[in-house]
């Protein structure tokens, strides 16, 4: 993705409301910056390379606000369990999806500052309200990574996924854990690296139970990156082609089918 400076407005690019006091969000959360080192080698930001906390947005203080008690605290936690091999649980699994979605959401937004995130929501509603309508189509796909190769001087902190239409797929190397977002129905397209978890149809009171345990499917750090930017390109191109087919059945039927996509 190639990411163009947005200048600072009035208006917070994740709930698009006008008039609201400013803050600024990293566009890769601090604690995550920290632990890859990202912000002692830095990271690319346009045609040059920065520390990776300078790397920031302006959003609203709200939306800064909750962003960081509702996602960012609590997925720091689910990428220390996963790390330690202790499991995720499928409500932490669906915090995981709207972390990555936020995550690129912020990337996509400031690339494509003069549009809107979707027709149907913003990137703070897509974010931080529960997956409703759509939950049991979305696969989350996982790999723990064996080894950071040491030579680069920190570790893994990037996404792969080159949407233009579809808000559905995400991928990306973070630390020791590639993690892939998509639809269900290309599920078939992963490579074995890869342990494959499908989120429930609606959230279950034994949601909480720790039930997903994906495995080491990488040695190293740059196997993982490599593999998972291959597979991106295909499965980007894959998403955003089916959000064209539905755009071109909404024409005829309902554009209620387009709700989760940028169309």
């Amino acid at each position: 993705m190639l990411l163009k400076p947005i200048k600072p407005k009035n208006r917070c690019i994740c709930c698009m409301k006008f008039g609201v006091k400013m803050n600024k969000e990293h566009v890769f959360p601090q604690w995550l910056i920290e632990k890859t080192g990202t912000h002692r080698t830095g990271i690319r930001w346009i045609d040059k390379i920065i520390s990776a906390k300078a790397c920031v947005v302006p959003i609203c203080e709200n939306c800064n606000y909750e962003f960081n008690e509702k996602l960012e605290k609590p997925v720091r936690n689910i990428f220390n369990d996963l790390e330690s091999q202790k499991g995720i649980s499928d409500n932490e699994a669906e915090l995981l999806v709207r972390w990555m979605w936020k995550t690129y959401g912020i990337a996509w937004c400031i690339a494509n500052s003069s549009d809107n995130y979707t027709h149907t929501y913003n990137l703070r509603e897509r974010a931080l309200y529960p997956i409703n309508n759509m939950r049991g189509s979305i696969s989350l796909a996982i790999s723990i990574i064996d080894t950071i190769d040491s030579s680069f001087g920190d570790a893994p902190m990037g996404f792969d996924s080159e949407n233009e239409i579809d808000c559905i797929f995400t991928a990306g190397v973070f630390l020791k854990i590639a993690i892939i977002v998509l639809l269900d129905f290309f599920v078939e397209e992963l490579p074995s690296n890869f342990s494959i978890y499908n989120l429930f149809s609606k959230r279950e009171n034994f949601g909480s139970m720790k039930t997903f345990f994906p495995k080491t499917g990488f040695k190293s750090c740059v196997d993982a990156v490599g593999v998972t930017r291959i597979i991106s390109l295909k499965l980007s191109y894959l998403h955003d082609n089916l959000a064209k087919e539905l755009l071109k059945l909404s024409l005829s039927k309902s554009p209620k089918i387009l709700r989760d996509y940028k169309i």
